[in-house]
C-alpha cells in the first residue's frame, strides 16, 4: 500500500507540512527503508496505536544493531521516527493526537 500512496504522500508532505522537495524525498526513502528493512508493513504499523509502538521499538532495536558509533544511532533511530511520525499522521490525519511523539516513546 505505501508504495501506492507514496507519490500522494509527497504532495501531502510538500503542500501541507510545507517542507522542500528534497526533504520529502528523504522521508519517503526513510519510509520504504521502514517498509522493506525493518517493518512488516509500515501500513500495518500506523494502523493502531499498539501496533505504531511496537513499530517505534522495532525502530530503536533496528538503530542499535545497524550502527556503530552512538550518535550515528540516535539519528538513525530519531530520523527513521520522524518519518514514521509523518506517515502515521498522513494516514490517519484525524487521529493523530492518540498516538504518542517520538519523546513519548
Amino acid at each position: 500500500m505505501f508504495l501506492e500512496l507514496k507519490e500522494d504522500f509527497r504532495e501531502w508532505l510538500i503542500v501541507k507540512k510545507r517542507i522542500s522537495k528534497r526533504t520529502a524525498g528523504d522521508t519517503i526513502s526513510r519510509c520504504k527503508r521502514l517498509d522493506e528493512e525493518v517493518l512488516d508493513s509500515i501500513d500495518l504499523a500506523v494502523s493502531s496505536v499498539d501496533n505504531y509502538l511496537l513499530a517505534m521499538s522495532k525502530i530503536k532495536h533496528y538503530a542499535r544493531e545497524n550502527r556503530v558509533e552512538k550518535s550515528a544511532k540516535y539519528a538513525m533511530k530519531g530520523s527513521l521516527m520522524s518519518a514514521m511520525r509523518k506517515y502515521c499522521e498522513y494516514r490517519n490525519p484525524e487521529d493523530i493526537s492518540y498516538f504518542p511523539n517520538d519523546y513519548q516513546v
